[in-house]
């Protein structure tokens, strides 16, 4: 047998091992009755006082750490991973201390395969480039996510660990990109994505210990918007209330601008749909489920977003030339524009000032903007029109365009 077969049959060997040692573990310390009995529960007491199921026990830990084990010479970096994180996570109940080892390896593991992998991902873009000035590739998996889901479900602190290590790693970069406030960091978008995937696991308090501390910020990024309507799912009372302590960062921020109001009206009213606004009348959609009816809001958490969207888009306007914020003046005109028929459903008694900021931006906004249709303006709020041609619509807009710069808008 090849070693790269053995990899594969470990890692079927402790996926079909893992629930044995599992019901064989034997109860520690002294447990109080359930008042309800399970079957699975009766199963497990049984076998703790039995032999055969002890001995199986004693089996089932040596088979998965000799895998373990054996895995340190597999070749195959992503197979190595997967069977020392896998080994880890199942041998936790039973030999903690062994199991932590198993998981920091697997990291080390993760951490060389995700460099390697990175670095031919780089090379196949610059390749691709070269050839035909056009990309496309898809990203490659990263095993650090996998180590650090298992991880992080076991031991908070350990997952915790290797969160910093993803920071260290990140701050010792020569070449750190440019963020657009709209995203995350790198390290708060890592410690989202692990919360995402414990929610989906239906371990909402775990995703909460890892997600409330950027939360906590009151940052408004579409990873923590993202995480807010999913465990709205989950938990509508727990998303509201740090929805609510969103708003109010939101409204103290004198950075907050137009874009912070359409990515809170993400949670609001279209779920898991993302416009951001550019100054030049850009816009970028970001889209993760098809569309999602909007949640039925309490009404005092309606009314908050409302108050707060309207503090915001209402300051006053810099002069012109002046204004540095992320939409600029267009777009912020193209979110009041897109969020009115939200405002005359819900706030009618902000309306008018709101209308009134609305033509004091007209001036500055060009024609195409301030009449054409504009399908980031609409998407989400107004139902679609199955039978609109937009490629065709597209066509039409750039004939009519009056120069480069309404072309690449």
């Amino acid at each position: 047998m090849s070693r790269l077969t053995r990899a594969r049959v470990s890692l079927c060997l402790i996926a079909l091992i893992a629930p044995a040692l599992a019901r064989a573990q034997a109860p520690q310390g002294k447990e109080a009755a359930p008042a309800k009995t399970t079957k699975k529960a009766a199963a497990t007491r049984a076998e703790a006082g039995n032999p055969v199921a002890e001995q199986r026990r004693t089996t089932a830990i040596t088979l998965i750490s000799s895998l373990a084990d054996e895995a340190r010479s597999y070749q195959d970096p992503v197979l190595r991973t997967r069977v020392l994180a896998r080994a880890a996570d199942a041998l936790w109940e039973t030999d903690p201390e062994r199991a932590r080892n198993y998981f920091q390896r697997a990291w080390e593991s993760a951490e060389s395969a995700d460099a390697e992998s990175q670095r031919r991902m780089e090379e196949e873009i610059r390749r691709q480039q070269r050839e035909s000035g056009a990309v496309a590739i898809t990203s490659p998996p990263s095993l650090r996510n996998e180590v650090l889901r298992l991880a992080a479900r076991r031991d908070r602190a350990l997952g915790e660990g290797f969160l910093k290590r993803i920071d260290d790693a990140r701050a010792r970069e020569n070449n750190p990109l440019e963020r657009n406030p709209w995203m995350s960091t790198p390290t708060d978008s890592q410690r989202f994505r692990l919360a995402m995937q414990l929610l989906q696991d239906g371990d909402v308090e775990r995703a909460l210990q890892y997600a409330d501390s950027v939360l906590a910020t009151g940052a408004v990024t579409r990873d923590a918007i993202d995480f807010l309507s999913a465990l709205r799912e989950k938990d509508a009372k727990a998303a509201d209330q740090r929805f609510m302590t969103m708003l109010r960062f939101a409204a103290a921020d004198a950075n907050a601008d137009a874009n912070t109001v359409s990515g809170l009206s993400s949670y609001a009213f279209t779920p898991f749909l993302y416009i951001a606004f550019e100054p030049s009348g850009g816009a970028s959609q970001m889209q993760r489920r098809a569309l999602t009816p909007a949640p039925v809001l309490p009404r005092n958490v309606r009314a908050e977003f409302f108050r707060t969207a309207a503090q915001i888009l209402l300051r006053p306007l810099p002069p012109p030339g002046q204004d540095k914020s992320s939409a600029g003046r267009t777009g912020k005109f193209l979110v009041i524009k897109r969020l009115l028929p939200l405002f005359e459903q819900h706030a009618p008694e902000l309306v008018a000032e709101m209308r009134a900021q609305l033509a004091a931006l007209t001036a500055d906004v060009d024609e195409m903007f301030r009449t054409g249709e504009n399908r980031a303006v609409t998407h989400g709020i107004v139902p679609e029109d199955e039978s609109r041609d937009e490629m065709k619509e597209m066509e039409e807009r750039l004939k009519r365009a009056a120069d480069q710069n309404e072309r690449d808008a």
